[in-house]
């Protein structure tokens, strides 16, 4: 099966509806108006619609019912809709020298004034909730505003995706004139616009479950600078009579953020360091110089060996010829910028040059998405390399941009967000392993730096943050152990597999530092405890594991796996957390030491050696740092009684003091001793009940550090959502946001409740937020009945990993159930008497000590050991009164008094609550 028209494939044809479990999410809503937005004094609008359905595109102008091109006959004219082409609309920029920032796209829904139709040609629209986005996609066009249009001058600007549904939406219907709506499209990021220049937008569906709604535009041309279009059977563009309403929002550009360049994975200032440290022979810089200078790919008698598709996955493989010329590229611009000989860039021009005339697309089986990404980074990380070279012309530089943009990054982003299809079908977004999604975001950076395109990059960091497959770092990082190791995704697979989806993942970070976003630091480092983890691994030490299974596998991965690998990515983290930011690495460190001098890929080894580019003891060594940091990021999970600790420790550090007080700011003990490989403590002298603060200090050189920064620990109420008119937490600021319309109504003992109507209300807490070792998650519940598996929680990141409580299993049973696998290998369920309806009733779950309890108006209804898994799994969506799974019904009824503690309540403590 090939699949090399990305641009204008049928990316929103995705077959028939399956399983659609899992939220598959973007931070992008739509924004709703009855009437047309204000517009700007730089905006383009075009508010001219048609009065009737026959006066829109493609219509005859007689506005009566049937007949040829009326009613329902122009709808593939006009219609937004899933298994239906894209519809678009061109437009001319203005005159300013600078260009503009478009910040958001506003298109009307069909809203005639007086349309002459019976049912049958009724406008229907759908724009509730539906999973899956509505797509936005910006080109340039190279040949501008011709008669005919043509596919080739389509180039991409960005694609973005939008959740339908939100505040405002006129939900589902169908009448005569539409339920003209205007709906708007705020852009994440502004994106930078050429001036007096021809563009094209284009609105599609990629969730054929429903969103739905016919365009207003009018056949007459109502907006000179463009026209409407859409694209035949061939999935070539097709220019309409007439236009579209729309409004673009401009600002005029002016201090526009500039990317530095050279500044994909090396900046000049690293090539200045590798050149001077080689001229000095310093190791080990000159140990992985010597090997460049043998490696067969950074060779001036290397030739380029372009082909017009790129394919991965099926008879006719390609994929690692072309890694090979990228990886060449990259070895030759390196022997430039170290030694100074431009024969060698020169080279490598030749064979970057040699690509834009002749690849024309990707193809394959699925496995085409690893061409994409494997191969786009390595392309752009090389070009990168010159892209201030004087000796690449820059109408051979802009044809590569090109490329890139017209071949890989289509490509790159419908694989990150739609997964080929696998939410659909198999009901989760977990399905591609991890080195599928870091391998295209590290593309999708690469390709915005190297393109100057800031909307791409910024497209990138969003996937890192909030991305819906394995590539977001909580779910890449899935699970923190209470003693700070973090477990990757692809930990109990092959370590080849796991230790090159962190490479990807690596340089992602690495790039982004050099431009000056910091992802090393996301999320208190969270990246550095999956690599830290993965190095003590794959030295051949033992590290704590919790089963694992994802929407792909048909088995739990319930250890990891006997294999041990290295890769160059140790030097790279090593040297940036080490020897930049001064925090220990210590199992990193040990890899990179292990495997200098680091060498380069070659594929007479094995094809997947060029998944890398090696001499990373060249490109990323420093000196040892200076400057003593002391520890960082302290925290605690008090659990199996028990406060197990652990920290961010100091570089060049031989050993840690634990410290503790019974008040702030001490006097502190000293109670307990770690060497250098150790960042973590238990404390066991604990009690219940008692609060205690924490620090931590180094030896370096003989001295001690400063003391980390302080951490209280207590067992107590970590959230109380009272629901007293608002959604907020009443003991600190770990606030829920309401979905939907929900009302408040009087609660169970004075007070308001929440009202959720089980149409599209729901609460949303903050991410993480149930991330206890012990728990306690408590409410007051008035069930209005109605189907099962409705929520009163449910905390997790798809259907493979979640804690929920349901008031009826489908079986007459209230159960709690918590897991990180897709079957139910190591599952904690509890199981009591469905809720009864009506009424008002207390509900509770225990976990701690390895037992979970639940409790019903304070009474113990069902305890059972959980002894596998705690809630320390990523939790990126926390409801109330909604499960991870779409097809599960929404809560109905009333919730009060939503409680969560970081400890185990005990039986009196639950009955107290019950009253």
């Amino acid at each position: 099966m090939k699949t090399s028209s990305y641009i204008f494939a049928a990316i929103a044809l995705l077959g028939a509806i399956a399983t659609d479990a899992a939220p598959v999410y973007f931070p992008n809503e739509l924004v709703y108006f009855k009437s047309s937005p204000v517009a700007g004094k730089n905006d383009i609008c075009n508010w001219k619609g048609a009065l009737f359905d026959a006066e829109n595109i493609g219509g005859s102008g007689v506005n009566a019912d049937g007949g040829a091109d009326n009613g329902t006959a122009n709808d593939e004219f006009t219609y937004v809709t899933a298994n239906r082409p894209p519809q678009g609309q061109t437009f001319v920029t203005g005159n300013e020298a600078n260009g503009y920032e478009l910040s958001s796209i506003t298109i009307q829904a069909a809203g005639y004034a007086d349309n002459k139709a019976t049912d049958k040609n009724f406008s229907p629209w759908d724009l509730r909730f539906h999973n899956g986005p509505v797509l936005i996609k910006i080109f340039r066009l190279a040949n501008g505003l011709k008669e005919e249009l043509d596919a080739g001058a389509f180039l991409p600007v960005v694609f973005h995706g939008f959740m339908s549904g939100g505040k405002g939406n006129p939900g589902a219907g169908s009448s005569a004139n539409g339920c003209g709506i205007f709906i708007t499209f705020k852009l994440p990021v502004p994106v930078h616009l050429e001036a007096n220049a021809n563009y094209a937008f284009e609105v599609s569906v990629a969730d054929p479950s429903g969103v739905h709604f016919e365009w207003l535009g009018t056949s007459s041309d109502s907006y000179p600078g463009g026209s409407a279009y859409n694209y035949n059977k061939e999935w070539r563009p097709v220019k309409l009579q007439g236009d579209r309403v729309f409004s673009l929002g401009f600002t005029i550009t002016t201090g526009q953020k500039n990317f530095i360049h050279p500044g994909a994975l090396h900046t000049q200032e690293d090539f200045d360091r590798m050149k001077a440290k080689v001229a000095a022979v310093e190791q080990p810089w000159l140990g992985s110089w010597e090997l460049l200078l043998k490696s067969r790919y950074a060779q001036l008698n290397r030739n380029p060996r372009p082909f017009k598709e790129i394919i991965r996955g099926i008879p006719g493989n390609n994929y690692t010829p072309t890694q090979e010329d990228a990886v060449s590229a990259y070895q030759l611009a390196l022997r430039y910028h170290v030694a100074g000989d431009k024969a060698f860039a020169d080279k490598a021009v030749v064979i970057l040059n040699a690509w834009p005339p002749v690849l024309k697309g990707l193809g394959g089986n699925s496995n085409v998405s690893l061409g994409a990404g494997i191969c786009g980074l390595q392309f752009a990380s090389a070009a990168e390399m010159l892209s201030t070279y004087p000796g690449w012309a820059e109408a051979d530089k802009k044809a590569f941009k090109e490329m890139m943009m017209r071949v890989f990054y289509p490509a790159i982003f419908d694989f990150l967000w739609r997964h080929h299809g696998t939410f659909k079908n198999e009901g989760g977004n977990t399905h591609y392993r991890l080195n599928w999604d870091t391998s295209n975001m590290a593309a999708m950076l690469a390709i915005g730096v190297f393109c100057d395109n800031r909307a791409v990059y910024s497209q990138a960091i969003d996937y890192f943050k909030y991305g819906c497959g394995n590539g977001r770092i909580e779910r890449a990082c899935w699970y923190i152990h209470p003693d700070g190791m973090g477990q990757s995704e692809e930990l109990g697979r092959d370590q080849g597999h796991n230790t090159c989806a962190w490479d990807f993942m690596a340089r992602m970070c690495q790039i982004a530092w050099n431009q000056g976003d910091d992802l090393y630091s996301y999320d208190n480092n969270r990246f550095l405890r999956a690599i830290e983890c993965n190095a003590k691994y794959n030295l051949g030490l033992d590290v704590p594991y919790v089963s694992h299974r994802n929407t792909m596998l048909k088995y739990t991965e319930g250890a990891a796996s006997g294999s041990r690998a290295q890769g160059p990515t140790y030097e790279m983290v090593y040297n940036h957390y080490v020897n930049i930011k001064g925090i220990a690495a210590p199992y990193s460190q040990l890899m990179a030491e292990k495997g200098r001098p680091d060498g380069g890929p070659d594929t007479r080894a094995h094809p997947s050696q060029v998944d890398y580019l090696g001499f990373a003891s060249l490109t990323f060594s420093r000196d040892p740092i200076t400057k003593v940091v002391p520890p960082s990021g302290l925290m605690a999970q008090w659990g199996k009684g028990q406060v197990s600790l652990s920290w961010w420790g100091t570089a060049g550090a031989t050993g840690y003091k634990v410290k503790r007080a019974a008040k702030t700011g001490g006097p502190y003990s000293v109670i307990g001793n770690t060497s250098q490989m150790e960042t973590a403590f238990a404390d066991k002298d604990v009690a219940a009940g008692k609060t205690y603060f924490y620090v931590v200090s180094a030896i370096v050189n003989g001295a001690e550090t400063a003391n980390s920064r302080e951490l209280m620990v207590k067992q107590g109420l970590l959230v109380n959502c009272n629901f007293d008119n608002d959604t907020k937490d009443a003991v600190g600021n770990r606030h829920g946001t309401a979905h939907g319309s929900p009302e408040y109504a009087a609660g169970h003992n004075g007070g308001n409740s929440i009202k959720l109507d089980g149409t599209d209300d729901y609460v949303q807490l903050p991410a993480g937020i149930a991330n206890c070792q012990e728990i306690t998650v408590s409410a007051w519940v008035f069930w209005n009945g109605g189907k099962a598996w409705q929520r009163v929680f449910d905390f997790g990141s798809d259907i493979d990993k979640y804690m929920f409580l349901t008031p009826d299993d489908g079986s007459g049973k209230t159960r709690f159930s918590i897991s990180t696998t897709r079957g139910y290998e190591d599952t904690g369920t509890l199981e009591g008497p469905a809720l009864p309806s009506g009424k008002w009733v207390h509900v509770a779950v225990t976990l701690g000590g390895g037992t979970g309890k639940l409790y019903v108006d304070g009474l113990e209804v069902d305890s059972k050991t959980i002894d596998k898994v705690a809630p320390l799994f990523c939790q990126p969506y926390c409801y109330i009164g909604r499960s991870l799974w779409n097809n599960d019904p929404l809560f109905s009824g009333m919730i009060d008094d939503f409680r969560i503690y970081n400890y185990a309540l005990s039986a009196e403590e639950i009955a107290k609550l019950a009253k």
